[in-house]
């Protein structure tokens, strides 16, 4: 994760994006802010990459599972965990536009 918002460059995508006809991807999304990406995605970003934010929210809710003692067996935790993922793939789709539009 960041520990300050990332800078893109958007002269530089924009180039990229008339240069070339390929979908772009943004890697290292994950901290980005929503007026960025939306500029990114009308610049030809097709994916954006946030394995950093959907690992953290797998791993704060094994920690709170198994801090609050629940779902000691890891097969439980980990189906209960994989619905914290849920909440942080909401997000991403409504920051970058892509809410509807599958």
């Amino acid at each position: 994760m960041y520990t300050t918002l990332p800078h893109l460059d958007f002269d530089r995508l924009a180039k990229i994006h008339a240069a070339v006809a390929v979908p772009l991807v943004l890697h290292g999304g994950s901290g980005t802010a929503g007026g960025n990406l939306r500029r990114a995605t009308s610049l030809g970003i097709a994916k954006v990459n946030v394995a950093s934010e959907l690992v953290n929210a797998i791993r704060q809710s094994l920690l709170d599972q198994w801090g609050a003692r629940e779902n000691p067996w890891v097969p439980l935790a980990d189906a209960a965990s994989t619905k914290a993922l849920v909440a942080v793939v909401e997000k991403w789709l409504h920051l970058t536009g892509a809410a509807g539009r599958a």
